[in-house]
């Protein structure tokens, strides 16, 4: 991972990773202030298709979990592995108890 950009501003930090692989590269946008926005992307630039997957795994020390919302989710379709069955998200994203599921995203 090279750091591509650093900003700060009265809102906050911008910071922006690259992780150049082969024919595609990965991005990680992170803007931290009053609240944080993680963003991950991947180009592809080869003429030939490829199938990948990626996900952010975050481990964050949390004193009050049930102040904690993840947003960005509303509708999308998942697996919660705990329940062992498919999910769609309504709303934003409060842990009750124990979390892990996993969305997919086309887009």
């Amino acid at each position: 991972w090279k750091l591509i950009d650093s900003r700060e501003s009265e809102e906050g930090v911008s910071l922006h990773w690259r992780l150049q692989l082969w024919d595609w590269q990965v991005d990680l946008h992170a803007e931290l202030g009053q609240g944080m926005e993680l963003r991950l992307s991947t180009s592809h630039e080869d003429s030939e298709p490829c199938h990948f997957s990626h996900a952010l795994h975050a481990y964050w020390r949390i004193s009050d979990v049930a102040e904690v919302a993840l947003e960005g989710l509303d509708g999308a379709q998942g697996y919660d592995e705990l329940s062992r069955q498919a999910c769609q998200q309504q709303g934003e994203l409060r842990v009750v108890g124990g979390c892990q599921r996993v969305f997919e995203h086309a887009g």
